[in-house]
């Protein structure tokens, strides 16, 4: 197994240091590490050479690279330019300032020796709240155990649709680069873009017959809860409000999980906006703005918060 990190930055020089001493210190480092800088203004750059200079010992085996691009394209174009240059049979993304937990690397390693997986989902822990996802207890008759905390899916679309399956926060995937093949962000969809990307990965597969998706908990994946990440920032202007292109694409579908995946991208959004608005009068402003929504929203019921059949 040749595993392959690639780890996306934006302004993180405050953060991206522990990303990268995340994998350094594994007793088993990744066999490439690509880092893509996305043209930051706040000494990133500067940040993650002397990271990779720090631990350069324990980064000997690790193919290192360092992409620096010269014009700002946003989080999917940089995880595109990184699925690009990856070499490995094995691939995942790691934000800049999230990390992986001690022992990653040495139970991923295990599981693909025993258990040929395909897809690896991880859990993960929110910090400094300490929230745990997913919760399994609700779908544990759609999961088959195989090892210790080790679960495989019986029906991956099925329970990556589900409204409380995490999936696409902090990049919480590992899979086998021939899965994703050619497939690639969208670079015109800068909302959701991980779960539209991580979805369609899975459902191709499933497509395909060759999907062998498992769960793996653990809290392997911490996500740092940032104050000022684009997903908590408090919102002051409704006219700047976008409404998710990865809605309008999947509106039409007659897919049932195109459809399940519809309402679950539109709760979250619904929520997350009304979350991150400040007085009541934005809020009831948003609801007149966005009023098609709520139109749509109640013209396609799909009930994505009931525990799969």
């Amino acid at each position: 197994m040749r595993h392959s990190v690639i780890i996306t930055v934006y302004n993180k020089a405050p953060y991206v240091g522990r990303a990268i001493a995340s994998l350094a210190n594994q007793s088993r480092p990744p066999a490439e590490l690509i880092i893509v800088d996305d043209c930051s203004t706040d000494g990133s750059v500067q940040a993650v050479q002397q990271s990779l200079q720090q631990y350069s010992a324990q980064l000997t085996n690790t193919n290192v690279k360092l992409i620096q691009l010269q014009q700002n394209g946003g989080p999917s174009l940089a995880r595109n330019v990184g699925l690009d240059a990856v070499t490995g049979d094995w691939v995942s993304l790691l934000d800049g300032d999230d990390e992986y937990a001690p022992g990653f690397c040495d139970r991923v390693q295990s599981i693909v020796q025993n258990h040929q997986p395909d897809l690896l989902v991880l859990s993960f822990i929110n910090l400094p709240s300490k929230l745990i996802r997913p919760v399994i207890d609700p779908i544990k008759h759609l999961l088959n155990p195989i090892d210790d905390r080790l679960y495989a899916l019986a029906d991956p679309l099925k329970v990556i649709t589900w409204q409380e399956f995490p999936l696409g926060p902090g990049n919480n995937v590992l899979c086998r680069r021939s899965l994703i093949g050619e497939l690639r962000y969208n670079t015109q969809n800068d909302l959701f873009e991980n779960i539209e990307f991580w979805y369609q990965v899975v459902k191709n597969s499933v497509e395909n017959g060759s999907a062998r998706c498992f769960l793996l908990l653990g809290e392997f994946l911490q996500i740092h809860e940032v104050g000022n990440s684009i997903s908590r920032r408090k919102l002051t202007d409704i006219n700047k409000i976008k409404w998710p292109a990865l809605l309008d694409s999947l509106l039409d579908s007659q897919s049932e999980f195109d459809r399940r995946l519809w309402h679950k991208v539109a709760t979250r959004w619904f929520n997350n906006i009304l979350d991150r608005l400040d007085t009541p009068s934005d809020r009831l402003r948003f609801l007149w703005q966005f009023r098609r929504f709520a139109f749509r929203y109640y013209l396609r019921p799909v009930d994505v918060k009931k525990v799969p059949d």
